[in-house]
């Protein structure tokens, strides 16, 4: 499978209105790949434009105010304020219109339920209600929860038949139709912490989600070089990563260009050449039922990129241009299969 980002301004031309062209090509060159695609849209990541359509800018348009300089935006993009109507009614108008043209397309594997937030991922932090030295005044950009969940609310109606991921387990999402999507995989996902990504499915009572939807997550790029080195991780340190794909029931995982294979042919455990690639999947599987998600290992190399967006102190990366080509490798522990070579092994 194949990731990519869209601002939602290449979709949205005005109030309710439309153009799926630059969606549609980028969807029509990953199927002409022979994958399908897993994104996200967003109307605000650093050190990009604005996603923000046109119409909603310019006199009598929203609050631009907050711009801001962490991650190396420089006052490139700003928050939109997630509290204005107009902003709601975006949102909500644009995942109903989506859901309605694409929910099945067999040319989607997974949707994230970006928009809100840094890079979509449903956070303004350091903006997030804490003082702190970038942000001195304690400043909350996040929408309030009831306006978050009318967020997710509509995705769930919109999309039946196409799998979610929400970045955020939490209690009042357990009725919401919706896997989860862990953003520092391998890294803090298993439940040692209380704010890991395990920790906080426990915690919301998720963490048997895993039988109808799907669970996903990001490997960050400055680990994917050395997680399955002997040596490891030491800068942030990596937790082990077939452990964390047991755990955890993944059902994706994303990561850097060109160490991709490695995570595909190793990351399971069994050792190299033991895992036996799979097509990736025709169609995505249903979302209401009960039968767990099915997904499928793909094995495709590509050029590394040099550049990663994540600080190593910050929890970030820097450089806008990785994550618009990375690429999902899905894959599921109750579904993987090894060939006659890995006699310890039993399909399952």
């Amino acid at each position: 499978m194949e990731w990519f980002y869209l601002p939602l301004n290449d979709v949205v031309k005005g109030d309710k209105s439309y153009d799926w062209s630059k969606f549609e090509n980028e969807l029509e060159a990953i199927k002409a790949r022979g994958h399908q695609a897993a994104l996200r849209f967003y109307l605000d990541y650093p050190s990009k434009k604005t996603g923000v359509p046109d119409y909603l800018l310019g006199a009598g348009g929203i609050d631009q105010s907050r711009k801001y300089t962490v991650f190396n935006n420089n006052g490139i993009s700003f928050s939109p304020d997630y509290n204005d109507p107009r902003v709601q009614s975006l949102i909500k108008d644009f995942v109903t219109a989506f859901g309605k043209k694409y929910d099945g397309d067999p040319r989607i594997g997974f949707i994230t339920t970006g928009l809100v937030g840094f890079w979509g991922e449903q956070h303004t932090w350091p903006m997030n209600g804490e003082v702190s030295g970038d942000n001195p005044s304690g400043q909350n950009w996040m929408p309030s929860r009831d306006a978050e969940l009318s967020f997710y609310q509509a995705w769930d109606q919109a999309f039946n038949t196409t799998k979610l991921l929400n970045r955020n387990p939490a209690k009042d999402l357990g009725n919401t139709h919706v896997g989860f999507h862990d953003d520092s995989f391998a890294v803090s996902t298993l439940p040692t912490v209380d704010w890991h990504f395990l920790s906080q499915m426990q915690k919301a009572g998720l963490d048997t989600r895993w039988q109808t939807e799907a669970i996903g997550g990001e490997v960050q790029p400055p680990v994917q070089p050395c997680l399955f080195e002997p040596a490891g991780c030491q800068n942030p340190p990596a937790e082990d990563f077939a452990e964390a794909v047991k755990s955890s029931h993944a059902s994706l995982a994303d990561q850097q260009p060109g160490v991709g294979a490695r995570i595909q042919w190793r990351g399971l455990g069994e050792g190299e050449g033991c895992a036996r690639p799979h097509s990736a999947m025709t169609s995505p599987p249903p979302r209401r039922g009960s039968q767990p998600t099915q997904a499928r290992l793909r094995s495709r190399s590509r050029s590394p990129t040099a550049a990663s967006r994540r600080s190593t102190t910050t929890g970030r990366w820097s450089s806008p241009s990785l994550m618009p080509t990375a690429r999902l490798s899905p894959h599921s522990p109750s579904t993987r299969s090894y060939p006659a070579s890995c006699p310890d092994r039993q399909s399952s």
